[in-house]
């Protein structure tokens, strides 16, 4: 709806206060599309909950990038755009836009968001030896001798 929205505009729809608003079309059609979703991925999820618990490990690693991917993608896709020898047009630039992003963000995400708890630990000691209390550097007044 968005893509023919952008297109053609919006319909204004007269009628009361509500329907003055220029979503109301809008309104109209994702709220059943939303419905049919979720009945449908309940219908869906009977029948592919066998082939989900087979591929449970695979599914958990992929989303064990999920956050890298959402914050690395676009800085990546830009960069290997801007350094591929071919038109941004060209399916061999968009081919290796779309597969150097996706191996790009699972190295990183390797480095970083399956390593937390070795990262924690590094900051956690990093910044107990920055600012740990030296007794002999206290702040604290002195009584007079």
């Amino acid at each position: 709806y968005e893509a023919l929205a952008w297109r053609y505009g919006r319909p204004m729809v007269e009628g009361g206060v509500y329907f003055r608003r220029l979503e109301v079309l809008q309104d109209a059609i994702v709220g059943p599309l939303f419905i049919a979703h979720l009945l449908g991925f309940n219908a869906a999820a009977k029948s592919l909950g066998p082939w989900l618990l087979r591929h449970a490990s695979a599914i958990r690693w992929a989303a064990g990038a999920s956050f890298t991917l959402y914050l690395c993608h676009m800085p990546i896709a830009q960069f290997l755009l801007a350094c591929s020898p071919w038109p941004a047009s060209d399916p061999r630039s968009r081919a290796l836009v779309f597969t150097g992003t996706l191996i790009a963000v699972f190295v990183f995400a390797e480095f970083t968001e399956r390593r937390k708890n070795a990262w924690r630990k590094g900051f956690e000691f990093l910044h107990a030896r920055l600012f740990a209390r030296d007794p002999s550097r206290s702040h604290s007044p002195q009584p007079p001798r």
